[in-house]
């Protein structure tokens, strides 16, 4: 039987943040590095980026210099402004004088990447379990990923010595009484709307829950395209809040530091190594939770004042209360609110509720046949510096953990600004553990083969 291939790293989720890291570890090999044998695993069919939230006239909130490059090579082919150029419309993008292109664009350039790499991504892999390879004498020294394919359903493995994961997080849900396609989370608001794709002028009910951008988009997106509902905004705190992106609070998701490393970040830096008091500060969730962009708060406001003297209200705005469960019906959706001001509880039927309810980003169940090797801090998994999961001595594969571990590296840990610089970070930490492992074979005289 012929000897199954080993990977010199392996990724669970095709995002951009495994897209990225993907992009510096070839052009590490072109520039005369190291070449890795690389894998990575993606549940859906194909490469899309938050495909049920690409409405229509949505827009990034970061500049297009964020993407899966420019920080960290702005010599890259993969940078937007190639993408632009090789698409013939880096001139009138240039004539739009904006940094934040639209959502739908921006897929487009992540999907333009993707294809690139094609040869690199095993699409419908559902991770089913990883288990540690131990040698006779403890020592893990690789991984066996078990994988199904949802397309022809059968099990697969693969052998790696080392593995990012960038899974992205699930969608935070109230609890429910069974699932209905009628609640729909905002990462399937799109797809969702295809139920009401002949009812656009019916004088439908729709609740949305939530304060942050995706909340306010779902709430602008059903006003201006379905003219006869009316749409209720459940809230837990006062108001709709602007996101602060005043230049100084801005440098938090930025990332060169100074001396103009290109796989150092300063705010990650003094996060990481900070105490109690820097955290708290540099977590302040003001800049980046539940809040808004100016324009789409004022274009919402606008409505309301509108609405108000034309005796036309079809936004309806309850703050100060939180959605304690849902309960499905044959005929409709009803939702528990506990009001927090008066301290009530109330019961409202509904057609369609949709989530802007954010995301949990929990371990997987995949994950436990390896807790035993792992630092584990309040249930959570501890991560170095370099995004490496702590491990014990023996356990010889590092685990890169990509977008979950906020509470560690600090709010920009999920998102696009950090994206490019961290993936910079990890094939440096990637070359070194290669080094190390080269040493080590040497010292051993050839007992195994290096990564």
């Amino acid at each position: 039987m012929p000897m199954k291939q080993v990977y010199d790293l392996t990724g669970i989720g095709y995002g951009p943040a495994n897209i990225s890291l993907n992009i510096c570890l070839r052009e590490m090999k072109e520039s005369g590095g190291q070449h890795y044998r690389v894998k990575f695993f993606e549940k859906k069919d194909s490469f899309v980026w938050h495909g049920g939230m690409l409405i229509p006239d949505t827009y990034l909130q970061v500049s297009f210099l964020k993407d899966l490059v420019t920080q960290r090579n702005p010599r890259s082919k993969y940078t937007f402004i190639n993408f632009l150029h090789e698409t013939g419309r880096l001139t009138k993008f240039i004539n739009l004088s904006e940094f934040e292109p639209s959502r739908r664009e921006f897929n487009e350039y992540l999907q333009w990447v993707a294809k690139d790499f094609e040869e690199d991504v095993e699409y419908y892999s559902d991770v089913q379990m990883v288990t540690p390879n131990i040698k006779e004498d403890g020592t893990v020294d690789s991984l066996t990923i078990s994988i199904t394919s949802s397309k022809t359903g059968k099990a697969e493995t693969y052998i790696t010595k080392n593995l990012s994961i960038a899974m992205g997080g699930k969608p935070n849900m109230p609890k429910m009484n069974r699932p209905d396609p009628r609640v729909a989370h905002c990462s399937s608001f799109m797809n969702s709307l295809e139920l009401l794709q002949n009812r656009k002028n019916d004088r439908l009910r729709f609740a949305v829950v939530g304060a942050g951008q995706s909340a306010v988009e779902m709430i602008l997106y059903l006003y201006n395209n379905f003219p006869n509902a009316e749409i209720y905004t459940i809230i837990s705190g006062f108001a709709f809040q602007q996101a602060d992106t005043s230049l100084f609070v801005n440098e938090v998701f930025s990332g060169l530091n100074p001396a103009n490393k290109p796989s150092i970040n300063e705010h990650v830096d003094s996060y990481f190594f900070g105490n109690k008091k820097v955290q708290d500060e540099l977590f302040s969730r003001k800049t980046n939770y539940a809040v808004t962009s100016q324009k789409d708060i004022e274009a919402l406001y606008r409505i309301f004042y509108t609405e108000s003297f034309f005796n036309e209200k079809r936004i309806h705005f309850s703050n100060f209360t939180k959605v304690s469960s849902i309960e499905v019906n044959d005929d409709s959706v009803s939702v528990q609110t506990h009001n927090l001001r008066t301290d009530e509880y109330g019961s409202e039927k509904y057609d369609h509720v949709f989530l802007g309810t954010g995301f949990t980003r929990n371990q997987l169940e995949c994950f436990e046949p390896l807790n035993e090797y792992f630092s584990l801090h309040k249930g959570e998994i501890e991560v170095n510096r370099d995004y490496s999961a702590k491990t014990k001595e023996h356990f010889k594969p590092k685990i890169f953990i990509q977008g979950h571990s906020e509470n560690q590296h600090g709010l920009t840990n999920t998102l696009l600004s950090v994206g490019a610089i961290r993936a910079g970070e990890i094939a440096q930490s990637l070359a070194d553990n290669y080094d190390q492992a080269e040493m080590s074979v040497a010292g051993e005289k050839g007992s195994y083969s290096a990564i």
